[in-house]
């Protein structure tokens, strides 16, 4: 989840750039960004910058599910660099087929935005910034998990529901209206609420009231407001920020979002927000919490080996459901292996994904803020417990940083007990398979005993043995 870096913009005399396209943008009076006065069937800046960039060039890449995000052929996204110094320039360019874009000439130090995301996305406008010495970024874009439109909620005992953790869009219409959400947490946790409303306009400021209330019950007054704390501020504009920590399933949270404004041109305007899960809990710091070390060799961990061919889900192999018997511990090597139909192994090594992005664990990029997290992300505590009346609290933190460092280049290391327990811990503990609720299972299927296999691959090719053997 990895700091942001505030972003303080005043709109002052716009310049052109060689190399980016000549145009004098107008400051977009209903809106947080600045406008490009162009044809999308004529853009400024080319649609394909060479690949052979200069050593000097900016770049911007759009990335999303840890992927760069490809463009529709018809599909126009600009990306913006702003200069922060005074009476600097801004300058879009069209980003291209490969999901870049590039522009040349540029020294400084600029904020670098999109002038709208792409249909269904959004990001963190406020977080990413270019200087001559970070001259090539990747700009992770976020899928909405609800687009909630135009809401008339008429009071909080109405309220729009959030599913779960994800990112939201709602269209205020003005300054005096107040949209209320409900949120019922399925497990226990560390939630956190935040806005990334763009700073750059300075004309709206998000504010977020929180009542903790039953369904037959909401306060008239919040238990809390936040209008700030959040990732960047400018003079007015401020993004909110709220985190606690939510004991009960099935406890109620009402969230008021509503604004305050400069200008009230500036509506109707959409704000996103996110809904996440930075943490664990289990229901009080005064849990005694195992330590849990590696045992596997006497501690002693070989690095992965690299494998030609890509890591292939086991839970696809088996179109979800597996059963005990073509999964076995090999003694002679320590490893969890796929068995024949003798229950010998035949080859292929079960490895376990963690330190970089699978399909059910999203890791981020250090510095970027957004929903999900991976095992060796600092904010995804590895302190499980399947509840306060947990009779093993675990806490495996040196052991995944352990099997971490030696993980290959897909950040991926062989299944031992050690990673087995953490894995089955793991998902009883954050309830990834719960009677078609769990999020795993939006991906898999899975028995109760096979579900440390959520995130789990193998290999085509020789199993893992001795150094250097493919």
């Amino acid at each position: 989840m990895k700091k942001v870096i505030s972003v303080i913009i005043a709109f002052l005399m716009l310049f052109a750039l060689a190399g980016c396209g000549e145009f004098k943008p107008p400051v977009n009076e209903g809106g947080n960004n600045p406008t490009t006065p162009t044809d999308p069937d004529n853009p400024v800046n080319p649609d394909d910058p060479d690949d052979e960039m200069s050593e000097g060039a900016f770049s911007v890449t759009l990335i999303y599910d840890s992927k760069p995000y490809i463009p529709d052929e018809d599909e126009v996204i600009r990306v913006v660099w702003t200069n922060l110094e005074s009476g600097g320039g801004v300058y879009p360019v069209r980003v291209n087929a490969k999901g870049v874009a590039v522009c040349e000439g540029l020294d400084g130090d600029y904020a670098v935005t999109l002038e709208t995301p792409p249909a269904g996305y959004t990001y963190d406008p406020n977080v990413y910034s270019a200087s001559n010495d970070n001259r090539h970024i990747r700009l992770i874009l976020f899928k909405i998990t609800h687009d909630y439109g135009t809401a008339t909620t008429p009071d909080r005992y109405q309220p729009l529901r959030l599913p779960g953790t994800g990112t939201y869009r709602i269209l205020l219409q003005n300054s005096a209206q107040t949209v209320f959400f409900r949120f019922t947490p399925n497990r226990t946790g560390r939630y956190s609420v935040q806005s990334i409303a763009d700073v750059t306009a300075n004309k709206i400021n998000p504010i977020l009231d929180v009542y903790i209330a039953s369904s037959q019950y909401v306060p008239e007054s919040p238990d809390e407001t936040r209008d700030g704390g959040g990732a960047a501020e400018n003079t007015f504009t401020k993004n909110f920020y709220w985190e606690s920590n939510l004991y009960s399933v099935g406890q109620n949270v009402y969230f008021g979002l509503r604004s305050e404004c400069i200008d009230e041109s500036a509506y109707p305007l959409s704000i996103d927000f996110i809904l996440e899960r930075p943490g664990e809990i289990t229901g009080g710091e005064n849990i005694s919490y195992r330590k849990v070390e590696v045992t596997h060799r006497n501690g002693n961990l070989p690095d992965s080996v690299d494998y030609d061919s890509s890591p292939k889900h086991i839970s696809t192999l088996t179109k979800g459901i597996l059963d005990q018997s073509i999964i076995g511990l090999n003694a002679d090597d320590g490893y969890y292996h796929l068995l024949d139909a003798n229950g010998a192994p035949n080859g292929k090594i079960v490895y376990a994904i963690l330190s970089v992005d699978s399909d059910v664990i999203n890791t981020l990029e250090d510095g970027q803020t957004g929903p999900g997290a991976g095992f060796t992300d600092p904010r995804v505590s590895k302190r499980l417990a399947d509840g306060a009346q947990d009779s093993d609290p675990c806490d495996y933190n040196d052991l995944v940083a352990a099997y971490a460092s030696k993980c290959n280049s897909d950040g991926a290391y062989p299944v031992t007990e050690d990673l087995k327990g953490f894995f089955m811990k793991y998902s009883v503990c954050q309830r990834l398979f719960n009677d078609g609720k769990g999020f795993a299972e939006a991906f898999y299927q899975s028995s109760h005993s096979n579900q440390w296999l959520f995130n789990c691959v193998f290999y085509e090719g020789n199993p893992y043995a001795e150094e250097g053997q493919k």
